[in-house]
């Protein structure tokens, strides 16, 4: 019940805090363009590729494996979402710093806790799963701003 709650504030804070720096750092004095718009298409094409690897990691422990082992390649997942969050975050030019490090420790939590192998284990990762994609929304209604419409996991 407590992480649960903790989860929900520090997704809505992180959420409201990410979309306020890229709200901030896309516009100008008196309404012109900043300099943070000409990194868009490069965070829109990242952000594109974190939602994949975001939907895919998902899939993985969707399908699922017996309890005392991983899913196979979930490790190898985790990785590519990390590469991915690390891209997102280096075209956020640091506005996502703050939603990119609560997904970063809900993905460690969830490699950690699936790793375990046991039954506690994996409802510990479900939950930290669900705190990635928690993570994700904060980052994808953050880039609204600077991408149109954002990106949407699958």
């Amino acid at each position: 019940m407590a992480r649960e709650v903790r989860t929900r504030l520090v997704g809505g804070a992180v959420g409201i805090a990410a979309a306020a720096a890229l709200c901030a750092c896309t516009t100008g004095p008196a309404g012109t363009t900043g300099s943070a718009q000409s990194s868009a298409p490069n965070l829109c094409a990242s952000l594109d590729a974190l939602s994949d690897q975001v939907e895919q990691l998902g899939a993985a422990v969707a399908s699922g494996a017996p309890t005392g082992e991983p899913p196979a390649g979930v490790s190898e997942q985790v990785a590519d979402v990390e590469a991915a969050l690390r891209r997102v975050e280096a075209a956020g030019e640091g506005s996502l710093d703050s939603p990119a490090a609560a997904m970063q420790e809900a993905l460690t939590a969830f490699g950690d806790e699936l790793a375990s192998g046991t039954e506690e284990g994996r409802a510990a990762a479900e939950q930290s799963l669900d705190e990635v994609r928690q993570s994700w929304e904060s980052i994808s209604q953050a880039a609204d701003v600077r991408c149109g419409t954002g990106a949407s996991p699958g």
